[in-house]
């Protein structure tokens, strides 16, 4: 993982002012829980979708 101080102002706006961003690159990168590699993507979409389908279930 790189770390860069002082962090640049993009990765600071992630950080602070949205719910969060993935990466696609091929460099090694320090993730958060905001900040994270494009293959979580994927998990975390499949995990939306099962929570989702889960309340539905629950609301019948």
């Amino acid at each position: 993982m790189t770390i860069k101080k002082p962090s640049k102002k993009g990765r600071a706006i992630v950080e602070i002012d949205t719910d969060g961003s993935y990466v696609m690159s091929e460099k090694n990168i320090q993730e958060s829980a905001h900040v994270n590699k494009f293959d979580k993507f994927i998990l975390d979409i499949r995990s939306i979708l099962e929570a989702r389908k889960q309340r539905k279930n629950i609301r019948r």
